[in-house]
Order: C-alpha cells, then sequence, then structure tokens
C-alpha cells in the first residue's frame, strides 16, 4: 500500500466505518497454533504490521507477549485502545504516532510501514500477519518482503495468513491478493522454511484462507 490514492481510500475507509474486514474475535488459527508460533517462549516481542485495531494484539499481550503492532491509519489504533479500555499515552517519534498502554506491553505505530525498521525497536521473535502481506500487490511485495526479513531475529517465527480464492474464470484482482504455495517460495523460499500449518475455508466469499510458518534458514 505505497500509492497515495490507496492510502486515502483507506483512511477513508476507517472515518466512515467501512470495515467489515475488521473481526471482533481473535482469529481462530492464532489460537489454535499459538504454542507453535511463539515456540514455547515466554514474554518474547511480537510483531503485528497492518494491525488496525485487531483484538490479536490485546490477546497476545494477555498471554504474556510484549506486542508491537505498525497501522497506517490513526484513528485505528485510537479506536483499539478505547474499546479494549487501555490506558494508554500518545507521543510523535521519528517513524509518526506512537500509541502505547501504560504497562508497556502493548505499542502501536501510527506511520507508513516502510518508516518502520529494526532499527525503531530491534528486531522480533515472532511476527504475525493476519492481513497485511495480502493487501501489497506485485510491484510492491519485494520491497515488504525484505522488511520482514530484517525485522525477523535469527529465531524469529513468521505466521502468516494468506487468501486462495476460487472464482473459476473471474480472476479475483485484489486487493486482498491472492497467494499459492509457488508465490510464498518465490517471496521467501531464498531465505526461509516455509511449512503450511492449515487452512479455513471461508464460501460465502469463494476463499480458503491459509497459514503457514515460515522461519529463516
Amino acid at each position: 500500500m505505497t500509492d497515495d490514492n490507496e492510502k486515502a481510500s483507506w483512511v477513508k475507509s476507517w472515518e466512515e466505518g467501512d470495515i467489515g474486514f475488521h473481526k471482533t474475535e481473535k482469529h481462530p488459527m492464532l489460537e489454535k497454533y499459538l504454542d507453535k508460533f511463539i515456540a514455547g517462549g515466554n514474554n518474547i516481542k511480537i510483531f503485528v504490521p497492518l494491525c488496525g485495531k485487531a483484538v490479536d494484539l490485546k490477546w497476545l499481550a494477555d498471554q504474556g507477549h510484549t506486542v508491537v503492532g505498525v497501522e497506517f491509519v490513526e484513528l485505528a489504533c485510537k479506536q483499539f485502545f478505547e474499546e479494549q479500555n487501555l490506558d494508554y499515552t500518545t507521543k510523535q517519534v521519528e517513524e509518526g504516532t506512537l500509541f502505547q498502554s501504560k504497562d508497556g506491553k502493548i505499542s502501536l505505530y501510527a506511520c507508513d510501514l516502510f518508516n518502520f525498521t529494526s532499527s525503531t525497536v530491534g528486531k522480533f521473535d515472532a511476527i504475525w500477519d493476519r492481513g497485511s502481506l495480502i493487501v501489497f500487490n506485485a510491484e510492491d511485495r519485494p520491497r515488504y518482503v525484505a522488511l520482514l526479513l530484517s525485522l525477523m531475529a535469527e529465531d524469529c517465527r513468521y505466521m502468516t495468513a494468506t487468501f486462495q480464492f476460487d472464482l473459476g474464470d473471474d480472476p479475483h484482482k485484489g486487493p486482498p491478493y491472492s497467494d499459492t504455495d509457488e508465490s510464498l517460495r518465490n517471496m521467501f523460499g531464498a531465505k526461509c522454511n516455509i511449512e503450511y500449518l492449515d487452512k479455513l475455508a471461508m464460501p460465502e466469499y469463494s476463499v480458503t484462507e491459509r497459514i503457514h510458518l515460515i522461519t529463516l534458514k
């Protein structure tokens, strides 16, 4: 999401409450594969790119972990803390605006994702990507993948939820964009191991959500 028109459209969707993509429950696959995702770690540092106001953020923090999210729309960060009844502070930082819970367990950066680097808060033990990769088109994906790889600690576990559309002769143009095993290998295969975990059918949208765990070689 690097085009100014796309960004303006995204902000407008949040301002008008047109956020059908937002789920009020944590992702079922996150809970199902949590142990595999965190590899038995305690108080690990988890990154959630383009996090919106996902309830997953608080759920992960409630499991004892430190959670850092990035979201382009400042309103989404504000709504997250208000809807989760969390006391928070805000301050201007180099990347944008930092929203942080009083206990420091949840930090949300309202900024351009590509302004967020490992120099901001270091590298991460885990990355939960439930709606970020799928919004980047083919042109922007190499830059996104490079960012993710730069944020991964040596033993980082990156769990991603991708979409595979089944629309017959009427291909889905996106976003969100469709992915296959081949497209994941093309993006990550040179530097990472890719493990398929599970799938979740959503026939009402003619799509299957597929979960993979990606680790550095």
